[in-house]
């Protein structure tokens, strides 16, 4: 299909729209904003920095800690210049937290940057606190060419569940964000773009986030107006998106973050898409089909599961309903210690299904994760053929199995 370039008018409102020669294709242009606040976003990644000095040795509680992180690879500077770091000093003050990006300890550092915290966010940080966005322009090696980029990076004083084996470093912690991140609204849903390589070009590095109302989009293979389609947590460039009753084709990102183009089909095609599993998958469960019945529902689970085992009697009951008419198997991915307990799970609840077991070590190798398999209980229903007929996670894909079943 041939597009027409098209022209963006010299003032920009917040989205605009234009229209291709196909008339089933309209761009949209989305203006990016900046994250103010570590907060605004909730799939963000979190480094562990390296306390080079500490003073107050000797000391439960030191006076000050002196952290420092890399901000590129080894493996991605060919430009003659050694990897850069950044170094953060944190200091304990009487009621507050001092966390610093010193110009004399930081040549890439125009200017000092102090942030001052309550003392209690130690303890009690979680992602309700602000922590306020630092822009620092970092020289990569891209392409064999020293090119700055403005990285986005949060200094988090908090322990956030880490255990920093140093007792010292455990009583002032910190922790860093370093990610690149945009946002953009749209129709009553905001977008979220990350990437935390700032050297990677490739498209896929960039992780795109739909959320409405706080709630994301998840792992699921829904029906969309009679159109079969995976939703996804993470969507990556070339995607199709759904936003109300619309669908978008997830195109491209300016250099620069500062804009986002997407194209509304206006006319998508509503029969269903089929969803096959990959031939090598079928493969593998074709010896677990009954002769005599069409379709087969798998259950993922795992001896490490609490919900998946306590779940049991309920999917025992589910199968003694539909036993006459469907196929069943359990797919334990667990580590092969564990296959034993397994199977003692299952003949103390008296499981007559059959059942399947997967090395987790074996990683893309396996039925559940090249069914992209994330959440655990989960089921699939399939036919004969291959044929995707439904995939739901957890007690709310296990309901929504249910009426598809029965109702």
């Amino acid at each position: 299909m041939k597009f027409r370039a098209f022209i963006l008018f010299g003032i920009m409102v917040f989205y605009s729209f234009s229209i291709y020669a196909d008339e089933n294709i309209r761009s949209i242009v989305l203006k990016l904003d900046t994250l103010e606040h570590y907060k605004e976003f909730r799939h963000q990644s979190i480094c562990i920095p390296r306390a080079v000095k500490i003073w107050g040795e000797g000391k439960l509680e030191p006076d000050s800690i002196l952290y420092e992180m890399s901000l590129q690879k080894k493996e991605d500077m060919t430009c003659g210049t050694s990897p850069l770091t950044i170094n953060i000093l944190v200091e304990k003050k009487e009621k507050a937290i001092q966390v610093s990006v010193l110009k004399r300890l930081n040549r890439i550092v125009e200017n000092d940057i102090i942030l001052l915290y309550h003392v209690d966010s130690l303890n009690v940080w979680g992602r309700n606190l602000s922590v306020p966005r630092v822009e620092i322009n970092v020289p990569f090696c891209i392409n064999n060419e020293v090119q700055t980029e403005c990285v986005d990076i949060y200094l988090i004083p908090s322990r956030l569940g880490v255990n920093f084996h140093n007792e010292q470093v455990q009583a002032l912690p910190l922790l860093i964000s370093m990610e690149r991140c945009r946002k953009a609204n749209f129709e009553g849903h905001t977008f979220y773009f990350a990437k935390d390589d700032y050297v990677k070009m490739d498209e896929k590095a960039v992780r795109i986030y739909i959320s409405k109302g706080g709630v994301y989009h998840a792992d699921e293979y829904v029906h969309m107006n009679g159109t079969k389609m995976d939703k996804k947590e993470v969507y990556h460039l070339g995607d199709t998106v759904q936003v109300n009753e619309h669908f978008y084709k997830l195109c491209c990102l300016t250099e620069n973050w500062k804009r986002f183009y997407m194209r509304e089909i206006i006319d998508i095609d509503t029969n269903p898409v089929e969803k096959l599993l990959p031939a090598g998958i079928l493969e593998k469960l074709n010896p677990f089909f009954d002769e005599e019945k069409e379709y087969m529902l798998i259950d993922f689970w795992g001896t490490w599961c609490n919900p998946c085992i306590k779940g049991l009697p309920e999917l025992k009951n589910l199968y003694e309903s539909i036993r006459n008419e469907y196929g069943f198997v359990s797919v334990c991915f667990d580590e092969p210690d564990n296959f034993e307990k397994a199977k003692r799970i299952f003949e103390a609840q008296h499981i007559a299904w059959k059942q399947m077991f997967e090395d987790v070590r074996k990683g893309n190798d396996t039925i559940t994760r090249s069914l992209k398999i994330n959440t655990f209980p989960s089921v699939v229903l399939i036919d004969r053929k291959g044929k995707i007929m439904f995939q739901g996670k957890g007690q709310k894909g296990f309901e929504e199995l249910k009426k598809l079943l029965f109702e």
